[in-house]
């Protein structure tokens, strides 16, 4: 499957993971204000946070779609019981009031008008939904972003080699969503010094040809090599491994600590 390698959201999240997708799937899931009804993913890629939310609440039916055709292509190999759709963001194919949970991880950052996307998020969720939302704010004053952008150095990797279009900050969004009249309910972070520097490096280093395939790969599918490394790549893995826990137990220790990069909205619409 060689023409997926590159395709992000392949897989199923364990909930006991320490890494950020699963405690970004944990968040979304101690929000909930039910155990069953309709849910909805926005901009799934392959499916793997719907596909894991899914398999950890079985009483859901799931819907997910994505703008990309070879995602969606993907998401369907899989016999998750999820429903995938190819739709544009701010344009969703369903009927007013259709769902119980909506969700978006790492997506706000690639829509053109934001403003369109609450408006159909608000639109197709029932009175009482709980829309769980997780966004990196890039404009966030003090983060390792901001000081790039500052500079104006590097502050435009993540926007070349993600799409990252929206510099968003916590609280102007936080602003945006209220402004649409969602009620808070919670709101957490996560991504602080070393999660900020694992990021960066992350997208610096696909600037070198040799080693933004193996990032993209790597990144897409999270899928553990069977060859034996040599000590070299052992040992560099095990650094990168390390960084990565640390990573997560600052984003657990320093849940509601607001010097962070990526927000965890839970809301509500009335």
């Amino acid at each position: 499957m060689s023409e997926f390698k590159h395709v992000w959201g392949q897989g199923v999240i364990e909930l006991k993971r320490k890494d950020l997708a699963a405690l970004k799937l944990r968040r979304c899931m101690e929000s909930l204000n039910a155990k069953e009804g309709s849910a909805l993913e926005i901009g799934c890629g392959a499916g793997m946070f719907i596909r894991s939310f899914k398999a950890h609440a079985p009483a859901f039916d799931c819907h997910a779609g994505d703008i990309d055709e070879a995602s969606i292509k993907l998401a369907r190999t899989f016999s998750d019981g999820v429903s995938y759709t190819v739709f544009n963001a701010e344009s969703l194919p369903y009927e007013d009031d259709t769902f119980d949970v909506v969700m978006l991880f790492d997506i706000v950052e690639h829509v053109e008008n934001v403003n369109r996307l609450l408006d159909e998020i608000i639109r197709v969720s029932r009175r009482g939904a709980t829309i769980h939302i997780y966004v990196p704010c890039e404009k966030e004053p003090w983060t390792i972003h901001w000081l790039l952008w500052k500079l104006r150095t590097g502050h435009n990797l993540k926007k070349k080699h993600a799409g990252h279009i929206q510099r968003l900050t916590k609280n102007g969004f936080v602003e945006m969503v209220t402004s649409k009249g969602f009620q808070i309910k919670d709101i957490e972070y996560s991504t602080y010094l070393i999660g900020q520097l694992i990021d960066i490096a992350y997208y610096a280093l696909q600037e070198l040809p040799p080693l933004k395939e193996k990032l993209q790969n790597a990144h897409a599918s999270k899928n553990v090599s069977d060859r034996k490394d040599s000590i070299v790549s052992s040992a560099f893995k095990a650094v990168i491994n390390l960084a990565f826990l640390i990573s997560y137990y600052e984003s657990v220790i320093m849940r509601k600590a607001p010097l962070a990069q990526g927000l965890h909205l839970s809301c509500m619409k009335p």
